[in-house]
């Protein structure tokens, strides 16, 4: 098999941040950043979009432009007017493994948010704000799509895209073939 492109590329980046993520959707960035002039700070700190903009800095992608209003990470591997598919984990809107009362700790099956909303900007940005972004995944059965769209503020995230990019096509897509009902554990319903 032939693996070209951003597949043959075997650069790792490791940002270290703070261990808490932003619970304030859309997950705006918290503070100034170059390649997006006038873009609304938001006033809660915003680690994910940090960590995210940092490794795509430390992959040494479109190095030159670092810190300067043309720096566009991903411009080399996405054209304008393109589709591109992001597959973040969605795999559950609850932990499945408490159910004790104790919190329900849902960050192993989720990204989060903010870490997606950095990279839809950025992915906005190569595609010179014109064609598509398809976000979808294949929850585990009895995962409810809008409540794990909810949970990690993607319903926010497609709202301030719709906004901010208008000519482009966000979409989010559950890519399951069929749905189960799920009580305590078992399903209850399977619905196709």
């Amino acid at each position: 098999m032939l693996v070209s492109g951003i597949l043959a590329d075997r650069r790792v980046a490791i940002v270290r941040e703070s261990p808490r993520y932003s619970n304030d959707p859309p997950f705006h960035p918290s503070e100034n950043v170059a390649e997006f002039p006038g873009q609304y700070i938001g006033k809660v700190d915003n680690p994910g979009f940090r960590a995210v903009r940092q490794a795509l800095a430390d992959l040494k992608l479109d190095g030159a432009n670092w810190k300067t209003s043309r720096w566009n990470p991903f411009g080399q591997y996405v054209n304008p007017g393109e589709t591109v598919f992001l597959k973040p984990n969605l795999v559950a809107h609850f932990n499945h493994g408490i159910y004790d009362g104790r919190d329900n700790d849902t960050d192993s099956l989720v990204t989060n948010g903010s870490v997606l909303r950095a990279v839809v900007d950025y992915v906005a940005k190569a595609l010179d704000m014109r064609g598509t972004i398809i976000v979808g995944d294949c929850p585990i059965q009895g995962t409810y799509w809008d409540d794990v769209i909810h949970l990690t503020g993607l319903d926010a995230i497609k709202d301030y895209a719709h906004a901010a990019y208008p000519s482009i096509d966000f979409q989010l897509r559950d890519y399951r073939l069929g749905r189960a009902s799920v009580e305590n554990g078992r399903v209850r319903a399977r619905i196709v």
